[in-house]
């Protein structure tokens, strides 16, 4: 039913029809493998569709349709947080960026994007940490390099 459900994009039904599946056969691997799928196909599509309002400059249903993912994946926390940042909405724009710091600590690019914006409230000394964090992840980071 779930993936009937999920070819006829009702991906919020299917999703919720397997989440049900997993709870009753949880050590069966061929709903789990299903329900992978088509949670898949879900949080793509949802990361598509708030990525669609950014583009249109709706920050806010961008960030309603981005906190629909349940867990929050790296992605869409970096959805959230540019879109506050767009509003220049910089303490909850951190608040989603360092979120998503937690879920790619080595990633280089979420460090320097706390960077500008503490940059941005004129706080350069955490400015700087980020900064050096952002390049102690990626030597060849030439934005945070330039900053510095």
């Amino acid at each position: 039913m779930a993936i009937a459900l999920n070819q006829q994009n009702k991906q919020e039904q299917a999703v919720a029809t397997m989440k049900t599946a997993l709870a009753k056969f949880s050590n069966n691997k061929q709903v789990k493998d299903a329900f992978d799928s088509i949670n898949g196909d879900f949080v793509n599509s949802k990361l598509e569709e708030a990525a669609k309002y950014f583009d249109q400059k709706d920050y806010q249903k961008a960030i309603e349709i981005y906190s629909m993912l349940n867990p929050s994946s790296t992605d869409s926390l970096l959805g959230i947080a540019s879109s506050y940042q767009s509003m220049n909405d910089y303490d909850n724009a951190l608040k989603y960026y360092e979120e998503a710091l937690k879920k790619a600590p080595t990633n280089s690019e979420i460090a320097y994007y706390i960077a500008t914006i503490y940059a941005d409230k004129k706080d350069f000394e955490s400015a700087k940490i980020y900064l050096n964090k952002s390049i102690s992840n990626n030597k060849n980071n030439n934005n945070a390099q330039n900053i510095l």
